[in-house]
């Protein structure tokens, strides 16, 4: 559901992912892992303090930026991993927390007018397709916005 989830949230987000487009994941863990696996022709820049990433930012830079990491959610909604300058280097910020609805990476996105999503929309997205793997029942298109 995790898969299916993400490639709905930037769908309904307008978020169109070319070849040749370049992203960038802070943190290593398993949504970094996915995100690779959905995009296998494109660069995906894995960075996270295991590779010392978050040391350089000169080397951070795409298209598309994305937060997977735990770093904003909780009580931790005001830190952020990178600079709002590095930020500005991108046209879409996605945070895949989802609480806070809006956190320090995602304020300097907005601030700076960088198209930026949260991933309530991914979470809400992999409970539709949990329902419908553990059901069998299809859950409607207009159902599922309804519940955005």
């Amino acid at each position: 559901t995790d898969v299916e989830g993400f490639v709905f949230m930037l769908k309904y987000n307008g978020i169109k992912v070319n070849i040749d487009d370049k992203i960038v994941v802070l943190g290593s863990g398993a949504m970094a892992k996915m995100i690779q696996g959905i995009y296998p022709h494109n660069e995906v820049k894995i960075v996270s303090r295991k590779n010392g990433g978050y040391n350089n930012e000169n080397d951070i830079n795409g298209k598309i930026l994305i937060n997977a990491s735990p770093i904003g959610m909780g009580d931790s909604y005001n830190e952020c991993l990178i600079s709002e300058s590095t930020i500005c280097k991108f046209k879409y910020v996605v945070d895949l927390n989802y609480n806070p609805g809006i956190n320090k990476l995602l304020y300097l996105a907005s601030k700076n007018e960088i198209v930026n999503i949260n991933g309530l929309i991914m979470l809400v997205y992999q409970a539709v397709k949990a329902f419908e793997i553990w059901t069998g029942k299809k859950v409607s298109y207009e159902n599922v916005l309804k519940r955005i």
